[in-house]
């Protein structure tokens, strides 16, 4: 019996062994399944910050090309740059291998010539081992790219329909157009019962256009969020003579040329037995009011044919009953009015028919009051609709030269690889 017993207690020896060999071999291949795994992932992650990283370094060359762009128009002018280039797809500018700041990553970036002053543009990130490339286009854009554009509020009459249509070319069938806030406020776009918009209605970033949007019986286009915030540049005023006194006129008409344009104190149209007009003729008047304006009843300023009003106002525009602007040309490009205040301003704009102008005046609270249509484009912190008529987007503000005001360069299309 004792032989037997010891064969079993070898044989359950040999038993032990042989398990606690199965599992030492299973916890080695776990342990180095783990210290694969554990590898693995360090090298993925390291992989993938070398991504985030090139792909970080790809959009600050991006933003350099841009700001470059940008600083280039400002410095000179687009065909200062274009008399330079021989023909399209030639090199702009080349910056290579230009390394970020604090960081390893190093971007290099090439502009090109497109067509319609537009430049495609390729940057290069690099970080490590890892590289990405964006391609993109360049174009220009005015600061008239919605027929309404507020920071905060919109109200829109009852029964106001807001349409487009092209002054530069009437027979254009296009007339959508589109109004936008910036706001992400409750209420911020009230559409009064019968208010028409023949196009889109945008709110804020990260809004929600059931809560920004207060519809009361409106019909309009589709619903959106504003993909990003349309940058709102300060005016610049231009350099011109210095008058330092006040325009003003009491029952008579005064007439400004080209010859007079400059920078004045105010201007003061005050009311009388006879109409009181200040008149704009002989072709392009450019005036700078570092005060207010204010127009007492029955005043005008007229935009005679052949001329063109832009207006640089830091105060308030006040206009009494049956006054305010005639632009007799019907071409709201030639009457353009730009707040450069960069505190709050109000503006009462006014005429004793239709309105024909585009106002940029992105710290300003816009009220319009007219006897018909508006016909123009307006950018406001608030903006409120009092008329019968209805609103018209002139397309043609969109068209730009070489000198057209507040033109920069914006992301049109873009791609990475």
């Amino acid at each position: 019996m004792k032989p037997a017993g010891k064969k079993m207690h070898l044989l359950q020896r040999g038993s032990a062994l042989a398990l606690v060999l199965s599992v030492i071999t299973i916890l080695l291949a776990v342990g180095t399944g783990l210290l694969s795994l554990g590898l693995h992932s360090q090298l993925f992650s390291i992989r993938t910050g070398d991504e985030i990283a090139a792909r970080s370094a790809a959009d600050a060359g991006l933003a350099k090309a841009l700001n470059l762009l940008n600083q280039k128009y400002q410095g000179g002018s687009l065909n200062d740059v274009y008399e330079v280039l021989s023909s399209e797809g030639d090199i702009v500018w080349q910056g290579s291998s230009e390394t970020l700041p604090n960081c390893n990553g190093s971007f290099s970036y090439t502009v090109s010539l497109g067509t319609d002053w537009s430049f495609p543009v390729t940057v290069v990130g690099e970080y490590g081992q890892a590289q990405k490339t964006i391609g993109c286009t360049l174009k220009l854009k005015g600061p008239f790219e919605y027929s309404i554009l507020t920071r905060g509020d919109i109200v829109l009459k009852s029964g106001t329909t807001v349409s487009g249509y092209n002054s530069s070319d009437l027979t254009d069938p296009d007339t959508s157009t589109q109004i936008a806030t910036m706001s992400t406020d409750s209420d911020s776009i009230i559409l009064n019962s019968g208010v028409i918009v023949n196009g889109a209605v945008y709110v804020g970033v990260d809004g929600r256009p059931d809560v920004v949007i207060k519809d009361l019986g409106a019909t309009t286009g589709p619903k959106f969020l504003m993909p990003e915030e349309p940058p709102l540049p300060q005016v610049v005023v231009p350099a011109l003579t210095d008058y330092s006194v006040d325009i003003s006129a009491k029952g008579t008409t005064i007439t400004i040329t080209p010859a007079k344009s400059g920078i004045y104190d105010s201007i003061q149209l005050k009311n009388s037995s006879n109409p009181t007009i200040l008149e704009i003729s002989g072709g392009d008047v450019v005036l700078v009011i570092t005060e207010d304006i204010q127009l007492g009843q029955d005043c005008e300023i007229v935009i005679n044919e052949g001329s063109s009003l832009t207006l640089y106002l830091d105060g308030d525009l006040s206009a009494d009953n049956n006054s305010g602007f005639n632009n007799r040309t019907k071409i709201p490009g030639n009457l353009k009015l730009f707040g450069t205040s960069t505190g709050s301003q109000q503006m009462d704009i006014k005429a004793k028919s239709d309105v024909f102008g585009a106002v940029y005046a992105p710290n300003a609270d816009i009220i319009v009051y007219a006897s018909g249509d508006i016909y123009g484009s307006f950018v406001a912190s608030d903006f409120e609709l009092k008329t019968g008529g209805n609103f018209y987007y002139d397309r043609a503000l969109k068209e730009y030269t070489d000198k057209t005001e507040l033109l920069r360069f914006v992301l049109d299309r873009w791609g990475e690889d």
